[in-house]
């Protein structure tokens, strides 16, 4: 009778020592971790190239001898662009801050009254980025600054140059395509005025005032 109680217990004891030791390593079983992670690191240095398009309005404004005579008028210029950019990023959780400098050559014209061409040549923008790392895409708005060079044509053929100075604000979005390359595509608003266009046939004089509007698509290489 004592033996047989002993062995019972014995045997109960073994049954709850496994049935403890079971739970023990169901609980101790790692549960899997379901942070996210932002995916793409967008910090460091990058540099690239870009093509693109841009249309714009031009109000002109000026004078021509004998008088002087002052004149008014629209253009609407459009044309390409092509170019290159570089920047830096750093990244702080989601949000990437970045600073990136642009520099383009421009075939945007408009028609004048002397049957040729009045252009945009050369413009270059320094700016300030803001974006929200989502995976692999990075949507993303900037502001900044910009400069450029013009050339404007009066009758008779006679080209001047004038300098144009202004600001640039935006939107794009970027997507990796590896660890270092990324594609991108950006709409820009930019807002400008000339310096004078001063030419010697009737002593004419004319200042340039209006916007451009740009899209572009382009490479990053990350380093």
């Amino acid at each position: 009778m004592k033996f047989s109680t002993f062995l019972l217990g014995g045997v109960a004891f073994l049954g709850l020592s496994s049935a403890a030791f079971a739970a023990d390593l169901i609980i101790s079983q790692p549960v899997p971790s379901t942070v996210l992670s932002s995916g793409t690191d967008w910090s460091g240095f990058y540099a690239g190239g870009h093509v693109g398009y841009g249309w714009g309005d031009w109000d002109y404004s000026g004078t021509y001898e004998p008088g002087p005579t002052p004149f008014t008028r629209r253009g609407e210029p459009e044309g390409w662009l092509a170019g290159v950019q570089v920047g830096h990023n750093w990244q702080v959780d989601n949000v990437v801050f970045g600073l990136q400098a642009d520099l383009d050559l421009a075939g945007i014209e408009v028609a004048n009254p002397s049957g040729a061409n009045d252009s945009l040549d050369a413009f270059g923008t320094l700016s300030g980025r803001v974006g929200l790392a989502l995976g692999s895409m990075l949507p993303y708005v900037k502001l900044g600054a910009g400069i450029g060079s013009a050339t404007g044509v009066w009758q008779g053929g006679e080209e001047a140059h004038a300098g144009a100075y202004g600001w640039v604000a935006g939107a794009g979005l970027e997507v990796a395509v590896t660890d270092s390359v990324s594609a991108f595509v950006e709409y820009d608003y930019i807002g400008f005025k000339t310096d004078t266009f001063e030419f010697t046939t009737a002593s004419g004089r004319v200042d340039v005032e209006g916007s451009l509007q740009t899209v572009k698509a382009g490479l990053n290489f990350r380093f």
